[in-house]
């Protein structure tokens, strides 16, 4: 469960939608401050905070569902 981990924050609706984990403790609290992930009906953008103020940010585009394997 994410949520053993993470203080889990959400905001938006369906459509337009931020997720927002922030580490509960050691070890992750010590490398990282937040974890951003945002979309819609799919994740679109992941942003990850560091604690000495690096970012790190993944943006997902042409997003397409590959069929499904027999």
């Amino acid at each position: 469960n994410i949520q053993q981990y993470f203080n889990v924050n959400f905001k938006g609706d369906i459509q337009h939608w931020k997720i927002t984990l922030k580490p509960k403790g050691a070890p992750l609290d010590k490398a990282i401050n937040n974890i951003e992930l945002s979309g819609g009906k799919y994740v679109t953008k992941v942003v990850v905070n560091e604690v000495k103020q690096n970012s790190m940010s993944i943006t997902f585009s042409n997003i397409q569902l590959s069929k499904p394997m027999p």
